[in-house]
């Protein structure tokens, strides 16, 4: 129902006068029509709103709207008794008077006011004031022959467009009742909620989530942290307690190495001592490939000297590389047997392979 305010004025000093002193107030008038447009001769419904800003009780025993020519066409008979700062509403229906020139119905509106002598009710005063205006229309200007004649949300009956009053969770649309999307948080899935009769999905923060029309707090593992509604691996976390096992991991590491004994010797003494044998063993290595390389040239040699150089050379090389060896031996602590070149152990006096006597010790019987 549409609501249409007609004039709003407020009353300006000494404007009605209440025995001894003076007394001010602000009034409002506002009207509604069932139809469409209000219709002369129809039901119209009129809400006279009053507000006291003087200090005194202003008391209102009566409300009449007038036409031009004085005839009463809505009237309200009521004690109103309005208080400083203080608003009381008189809400009476009539019939909408007829159209002056096809578009308003003009009126002027009287209040009669009393006051109350011991227990008799008196009438002080009455008081009119300026012309309004309402918009009625003439009834042929607003017949309709169906519902195509009225607007969506009203109906054609009795050749005048009435709007529609839907019940429940429904709303005029197409001169009938619509239902909503929604109307309660039930009539939408779990994780919306119902606004504006539309369901819409619930916007919780990162760490919440959506359930039962509510945001709920996400409940994540340890090594988790809720963004985006859900649970995700907490990626600084997790990366921080990786590398803190794997520091832990590698002090245990090297407090073992270096603490643990195979033998004589700690793992890390045994790791270091075969990482600089294998350093060792490539030299022996590149010092016998030179000493093979002297020898190859000298099968195809002449020159006496050059002969004499290349038999030097195979020599210091075939030294170098004996040297190597009894570094990366000592280091591994090996031997390798004279007899039928086999790594024994360094501490062994006989070669359990062929029986070689080693070093001082006895040949094996």
């Amino acid at each position: 129902m549409r609501v249409r305010t007609s004039f709003f004025i407020i009353i300006a000093l000494a404007a009605v006068i209440l025995f001894s002193g003076a007394a001010s107030a602000s009034f409002k008038i506002s009207y509604s029509c069932p139809t469409v447009h209000c219709v002369e001769g129809g039901s119209i419904v009129w809400n006279v709103s009053i507000q006291n800003t003087d200090k005194d009780v202003i008391r209102i025993s009566g409300i009449e709207l007038k036409d031009r020519d004085g005839v009463v066409i809505a009237s309200y008979s009521g004690n109103l008794e309005i208080a400083f700062k203080e608003s009381r509403d008189a809400i009476f229906s009539s019939t909408a008077p007829p159209a002056d020139n096809y578009t308003y119905a003009y009126y002027y509106p009287c209040f009669t006011f009393f006051n109350v002598q011991g227990s008799s009710v008196v009438s002080t005063d009455k008081r009119c004031y300026d012309i309004m205006n309402i918009t009625v229309m003439p009834t042929p200007l607003v017949r309709c022959s169906s519902d195509l004649n009225c607007s969506d949300d009203s109906r054609c009956e009795q050749g005048l467009c009435f709007r529609i009053k839907c019940s429940g969770c429904q709303f005029p649309a197409n001169h009938s009742c619509m239902p909503y999307q929604c109307c309660i948080n039930s009539n939408c899935s779990s994780s919306e909620g119902c606004f504006s009769h539309e369901c819409k999905p619930l916007l919780c923060p990162g760490d919440y989530f959506a359930d039962e029309h509510i945001c709920k707090k996400l409940s994540c593992g340890f090594l988790e942290m809720g963004r985006n509604n859900r649970c995700e691996k907490n990626v600084v976390l997790y990366l921080a307690l990786v590398i803190t096992l794997s520091i832990l991991l590698a002090l245990t590491a090297i407090l073992f190495m270096t603490n643990v004994k195979i033998g004589k010797k700690t793992i890390l003494k045994m790791l270091r001592d075969k990482r600089t044998a294998e350093i060792h063993k490539r030299q022996e290595q590149r010092q016998l490939n030179e000493a093979e390389t002297h020898r190859e040239l000298l099968k195809y040699e002449k020159d006496s000297d050059e002969i004499e150089l290349h038999k030097k050379e195979i020599r210091r090389h075939e030294a170098e590389a004996r040297k190597e060896r009894r570094i990366w031996e000592q280091l591994m602590e090996v031997q390798t047997c004279p007899e039928c070149h086999s790594l024994i152990d360094a501490n062994l006096r006989v070669c359990p392979k062929c029986g070689e006597k080693l070093r001082k010790g006895e040949k094996k019987e």
